[in-house]
């Protein structure tokens, strides 16, 4: 039968035991715990050896069981972050200051360091990572490798797949440009222009610019030195003397011998003789009807793809505003008008950005391009807030191209466009669909809500 005292004894090694379980869980050391508990021991060392053995044997069972439980719950907890140099905005965006970088750091390890002006959020923590969206700017990634690890960082409608390394990742929404350089360990690419994923070595990056259809992987590593350009050896002394020396050289007296060795002759024109003035017949206009003027050739813009894919979309507008917007729309080809419908939405002219496009469906119908352009005046419009109008561009690029390379953004936004307009559960189809079509998709988490709503 136990006393009280015994009682008390064994309550008092609970309670130390489950302190002491809760500190090594969190990754503290315990010997404050330790001390206080062998004061205690201490204190009742006259007792009964068997009641020490009893109290061991319990205390070491409430310690494992309190280990499990407080190991356990802690594995299932979602990871947390602090931020240190940024600003956290209602919305849920960090953004880091104009003048200098933030960080954010996780319970597991894994830190983000921002660039100024740059903007990330962090959606859906889970106990073994998290989801990560650049919204704007350049982050650099250090992610703890860990065994179930489970990151993704989204960088437009591109998806970075990671377990455990180091990497940088930038986003440009008005340039419509992702870049992914990985430093150590590998990472997994999806997205747009990329007909499966793209598994990235160190060393490599890619770089996607969506305006100009334009995606390319490049190699790092520094490239092998030159060879060394090799030289003939002059000859020896006495291979000089034993070279025979030119018939015309050796019949010459010693002093005109060394002047021709030291100087070769340049051997001087030949003169041509001068050609007599042709004389040509008179010719007689004859009197008729005056011959028709041929069509003035179309004109061709300078490299507008280029340009504007390396920054000089307003020099591409003025260009295309000199030369004349009404002769640019008839005038040049499909990419130049890519080109300049880019250039347009780049520097804000959002109705010359529709025009632009609207005069590519109409000159160049059944053709990638005219695809592309029914998605880009849906995104024009989804910004200007007219969502029906965008709905529909939305649904007519997604019938053209099906498969596009804008097919995951274009019903992501439409399946928000009818939650908008009709509600949650007008939009549950095209959330089905979205899961099923794109499941890591940009707009999962969206989709996701809407089919947990009631």
């Amino acid at each position: 039968m136990i006393r009280a005292e015994d009682e008390l004894l064994v309550e008092a090694l609970s309670d130390e035991a489950r302190r002491v379980a809760a500190l090594s869980a969190a990754g503290q050391p315990p010997p404050g715990a330790w001390h206080r508990l062998q004061a205690r021991r201490q204190t009742v060392a006259r007792r009964a050896p068997w009641r020490w053995a009893l109290a061991g044997s319990l205390c070491a069972l409430v310690l494992g069981l309190g280990g499990w439980r407080v190991a356990r719950e802690h594995a299932g907890r979602p990871l947390t972050y602090e931020v240190a140099g940024g600003a956290v905005e209602d919305s849920g965006y960090v953004r880091a200051d104009a003048g200098r970088s933030a960080h954010l750091t996780f319970s597991d390890g894994t830190r983000i360091q921002l660039a100024p002006g740059a903007k990330v959020s962090v959606g859906a923590p889970g106990a073994h990572g998290a989801r990560v969206r650049v919204q704007d700017g350049r982050a650099h990634f250090e992610v703890v490798h860990r065994p179930h690890a489970a990151w993704t960082v989204e960088a437009g409608p591109y998806t970075v797949e990671v377990t455990g390394t180091v990497f940088d990742v930038r986003w440009s929404g008005a340039e419509e440009v992702a870049e992914v350089r990985l430093r150590v360990g590998s990472v997994r690419v999806t997205g747009p222009l990329l007909t499966e994923h793209a598994t990235l070595r160190p060393g490599q990056s890619l770089i996607a610019r969506l305006a100009a259809r334009e995606l390319r992987i490049e190699d790092e590593r520094p490239a092998a030195p030159a060879l060394p350009e090799t030289r003939a050896a002059a000859p020896s002394p006495a291979e000089r003397a034993e070279a025979p020396a030119p018939a015309d050289q050796a019949a010459a007296p010693p002093a005109q011998q060394a002047a021709a060795s030291a100087t070769p002759p340049i051997a001087a024109p030949a003169r041509r003789p001068e050609a007599k003035p042709k004389r040509h017949p008179r010719r007689v206009a004859l009197v008729g009807p005056p011959a028709p003027a041929r069509a003035p050739a179309p004109w061709t813009p300078r490299d507008w793809s280029a340009r504007v894919a390396s920054g000089q979309a307003s020099d591409v507008l003025a260009e295309a505003e000199e030369r004349g917007i009404d002769a640019v729309l008839a005038e040049v080809d499909a990419p130049a008008l890519v080109a300049l419908a880019d250039a347009a939405r780049y520097n804000g002219r959002r109705d010359l950005a529709a025009r632009v496009l609207l005069a590519e469906r109409q000159r160049f119908p059944d053709t990638p391009g005219a695809g592309s352009a029914a998605f880009f005046l849906g995104r024009l419009a989804d910004d200007q807030g007219k969502s029906t109008d965008a709905l529909d561009w939305y649904r007519r690029y997604l019938s053209e191209q099906p498969r596009g390379p804008y097919a995951s953004e274009a019903l992501g936004r439409a399946m928000l466009g009818v939650a908008r307009v009709s509600g949650r559960a007008s939009a549950r189809a095209l959330a089905q669909e979205y899961l099923e079509r794109f499941p890591n998709g940009t707009y999962l988490l969206h989709a996701r809500q809407i089919l947990s709503a009631p």
